[in-house]
């Protein structure tokens, strides 16, 4: 499965500064939802794992920088990041958080984000012989490498591995404050090592015999290693479903500040929307 250059070009390091330089805590990505009431435009969002954020101040994004190098960008504090609402005893969490981002800081550095309709449809999981995605089939999660070449660069890298199990429910999932909660993803095996939390992972859904290929799809984020009983390596991650971030993304009140800005954006207030 060969990743185009655009999806590679949307994910970003975590983290934070420290006296000793950055301090990495995971990666993120862009994600665009077209605007509504301007044709052409869309909002972009920087998307990760919300135990990356949570309880944490002075987040930064680490990005390349137009000329060479890097530079780094102070996000919102934690209370400001999208989430779902808290589960209620017995309901599934969705650790995903999501903010707003100003196209402009990145786009001069060629940075693109992956489009909403990208995301995966989550009824097309299953072992049909000829659509969607299933046990087995291949799956790309994007990362990032620190790497110097004349200059500092952030450089996209991929691991590769297969879907190795859709649980027929949410399962119970043990945090490392020995919290226990239900969540709603997929088991991932990825061939080295066990991923960069915040990381997309895409995969090309299958299609019918003879028909053109599928468009690969998000499948989902990265949040974690799974672990077995008594912390046993099990070789898994946890991925959680696109369609938590479709519902994350379209809460009633992110739609309703979508179209705020939208119309900020009519009135030539801007509105942070990119074209």
């Amino acid at each position: 499965m060969l990743l185009p250059r655009e999806l590679l070009d949307s994910v970003v390091f975590l983290g934070f500064e420290t006296p000793v330089g950055f301090h990495t805590a995971g990666v993120a990505y862009f994600v665009s939802v077209p605007a509504t009431l301007v044709p052409g435009k869309v909002h972009v969002y920087l998307v990760t794992a919300g135990h990356a954020v949570r309880d944490r101040e002075s987040v930064v994004a680490r990005l390349n920088a137009p000329g060479g190098g890097t530079r780094v960008d102070l996000l919102p504090q934690a209370d400001r990041w999208l989430r779902l609402v808290e589960p209620d005893l017995g309901e599934h969490h969705v650790d995903l958080a999501a903010t707003r981002w100003n196209p402009e800081v990145s786009a001069e550095a060629g940075y693109t984000s992956t489009p909403l309709t990208a995301l995966f449809d989550e009824r097309l999981v299953g072992n049909e012989a000829d659509v969607g995605i299933g046990i087995g089939d291949e799956v790309a999660a994007v990362a990032l490498l620190d790497v110097h070449y004349a200059q500092a660069q952030n450089a996209p890298f991929v691991r590769t591995g297969n879907v190795a199990m859709i649980p027929r429910e949410p399962m119970l999932v043990r945090f490392e404050n020995r919290r226990e909660l239900r969540m709603r993803l997929y088991l991932i095996e990825l061939r080295s090592g066990g991923g960069v939390t915040g990381s997309p992972v895409f995969a090309c859904p299958r299609g019918p015999h003879g028909a053109a290929a599928q468009p690969i799809s998000l499948l989902g984020t990265l949040i974690g290693r799974w672990y077995g009983d008594d912390s046993e390596q099990t070789g898994l991650v946890k991925v959680l479903p696109a369609q938590l971030l479709k519902d994350l993304l379209f809460q009633e009140s992110e739609v309703g500040s979508r179209r705020e800005a939208e119309q900020r954006h009519l009135d030539g207030n801007d509105g942070w929307l990119a074209g």
